[in-house]
């Protein structure tokens, strides 16, 4: 399926790949390290980048440094989310230690844990960027809402990047 792009898309994305190409893998682990992302992370992000190289059309393209990127700018814009949902995954990651029945609920604290961990971490990011949050359980599902529409326009941009390359000749 080859879609017909806009000289909008097609513009995007040479400015996407145009920063992608512009930053090495050094300064993006200086970066992530800025950032405060663990170096287990960090690796996973280079090996990312390495492993995602692919020839489209006879033209490299660098679908995992334009996905890392697209990371780091969501990061950027939602610092707090980020970490509280790193934080609240590592805390759900520990129902894994119980005895018996760890590895039955670990995946369930660990979700539980990142939600939570996000939820919070972008209520401080709206309070930082001076918006209110509603309270009681309408505030926090507008928040996951919120969070949602965030992270899957994310991943449309990811996904249209590679699309739209792969649909250009």
């Amino acid at each position: 399926m080859t879609a017909t792009l806009t000289v909008q898309q097609q513009m995007g994305l040479m400015g996407m790949e145009s920063n992608s190409k512009r930053t090495t893998m050094e300064e993006r682990y200086a970066e992530f390290k800025a950032l405060g992302l663990p170096s287990e992370i960090t690796t996973a992000f280079t090996e990312m980048s390495k492993k995602t190289a692919k020839t489209v059309a006879g033209k490299s393209i660098e679908i995992g440094k334009i996905m890392i990127d697209q990371i780091i700018v969501f990061i950027k814009e939602n610092p707090n989310m980020a970490t509280g949902a790193a934080i609240g995954a590592a805390v759900g990651a520990l129902g894994f230690l119980i005895p018996f029945i760890g590895p039955v609920i670990g995946p369930l604290t660990t979700v539980i844990g990142a939600a939570l961990g996000g939820v919070t971490g972008h209520r401080i990011d709206k309070r930082n960027k001076g918006e209110q949050s509603s309270v009681g359980i309408q505030g926090v599902m507008e928040d996951l809402i919120t969070i949602a529409k965030a992270f899957f326009k994310l991943l449309a941009d990811i996904f249209k990047a590679i699309i739209d390359q792969k649909s250009v000749s």
